[in-house]
């Protein structure tokens, strides 16, 4: 008798080890089950959009016998109409930091609602990085600011992509500013559109603008 108590005990021993692992690994399987995939970061190629394609060339401004008559000159998209600012029915244009807007160059025409500005400093001790830095320092509300160093054209400049909330009751909205170092000044290309999305329609053009970008020596 003792020797079948002894068996069965046994039996019931194993049978409960089986049970407590069977239970065991069903806990782990869905203790992972429950862990749900975290979204990978954004990374700074996704806030740049680098590889986007520039819009093609149909026009340009900054030289002599253009609208704009700028420190530098660059390629424009199909439709972009520029405007200088600062002429004789404008008393004062308007300044942003150490630069000053001298010229518009406006994306309704092209079927976006926004601009590409091109503001101008004489100052020839103004570095590239410092000039957008005062210029963003006056913009309003500018959240989660990245910089990089990079070209524009041939030149090297300081690029920063930034998010706006002008009104607490705006959706918060993307915009971009590029400076460059000139021997006489500094100047600072800035794309700011209605919202986001306009903005992402326009950034063709920006790049249009960015990887054709030279000196000209003119003096706005």
């Amino acid at each position: 008798m003792r020797r079948t108590v002894c068996g069965a005990t046994l039996s019931l021993l194993l049978l409960g080890a089986a049970v407590g692992c069977g239970a065991s690994e069903d806990n782990k399987q869905g203790s992972q089950q429950d862990k749900k995939p975290q979204a990978a970061p954004q990374t700074p190629k996704g806030v740049w959009q680098d590889g986007l394609k520039p819009a093609k060339k149909a026009g340009t401004v900054g030289t002599v016998g253009t609208p704009c008559v700028l420190p530098v000159a660059f390629d424009l998209a199909a439709s972009w109409k520029p405007q200088p600012v600062g002429s004789q029915d404008i008393i004062e244009a308007p300044t942003q930091g150490p630069v000053t807007l001298t010229c518009e160059i406006d994306a309704k025409p092209a079927g976006n609602v926004g601009f590409l500005r091109v503001w101008s400093s004489l100052s020839g001790d103004l570095r590239a990085r410092q000039a957008l830095d005062s210029f963003l320092a006056e913009e309003q509300n500018v959240s989660k600011p990245t910089f990089r160093e990079t070209r524009a054209g041939a030149l090297p400049a300081t690029e920063a992509t930034y998010l706006t909330q002008p009104l607490p009751e705006d959706e918060p909205k993307r915009e971009r500013a590029l400076s460059v170092e000139l021997p006489h000044g500094a100047v600072v290309l800035h794309l700011g559109g209605m919202d986001t999305a306009e903005h992402d329609a326009m950034l063709p053009a920006y790049e249009l603008a960015r990887t054709s970008l030279t000196a000209t020596g003119a003096v706005p």
